[in-house]
């Protein structure tokens, strides 16, 4: 009996090890082998990027409708890695109890990688919700260039979402796009 119960326990130990072992995560993945060799020889490649970020959003001023932030994040995405990146953005609002979004724009976005290689770009978008609590939003970053291993980056649009609780402090966002070579 003893044998039957040491068996049911390695076998039960077994089956979850093997289910939590193939839980799928949205991996981050690095650039691939003949993506390397296409930037590498300096041919055309459309490479993907995904990331995720959080952020920490400082207020720079607030004169309604306008609404200034300067935005750190921290995060990783394919092709940089471990990263982060900032802007200042200008939030116009909505009028209160109109239901409309509100607008939402950088005009410069700066992605770090570890080593110190940049994408720059800016940004539009929209946020909708109540900006003392709860905010989604949505839109689209415009990658325009890069330095050191990104200098070869023609271009990029890396739409981006996500949900900020004002009160609580940080907003995470995630980027699904691309990087054009």
């Amino acid at each position: 009996m003893k044998t039957l119960s040491i068996f049911l326990t390695f076998l039960l130990l077994g089956v979850a090890i093997i289910f939590t072992s193939c839980a799928k995560d949205e991996a981050i993945t690095p650039i691939q082998k003949d993506e390397q060799v296409m930037i590498r020889n300096n041919k055309k490649a459309v490479v993907p990027f995904k990331g995720r970020y959080i952020t920490d959003p400082q207020f720079v001023s607030f004169e309604y409708p306008i609404l200034t932030l300067f935005i750190t994040a921290e995060g990783s995405a394919t092709h940089l890695g471990k990263s982060s990146w900032e802007a200042v953005q200008i939030g116009i609002q909505a009028a209160p109890g109109s239901g409309d979004p509100q607008i939402l724009y950088s005009e410069l976005v700066t992605f770090t990688a570890a080593n110190g290689d940049q994408l720059f770009g800016t940004y539009d978008g929209e946020g909708y919700g109540d900006p003392t609590s709860v905010v989604t939003f949505s839109g689209n970053m415009y990658i325009t260039s890069g330095s050191g291993r990104f200098s070869g980056v023609k271009e990029g649009v890396l739409p981006y979402y996500g949900e900020a609780s004002l009160t609580q402090g940080g907003f995470i966002v995630f980027h699904d796009g691309y990087l054009k070579y």
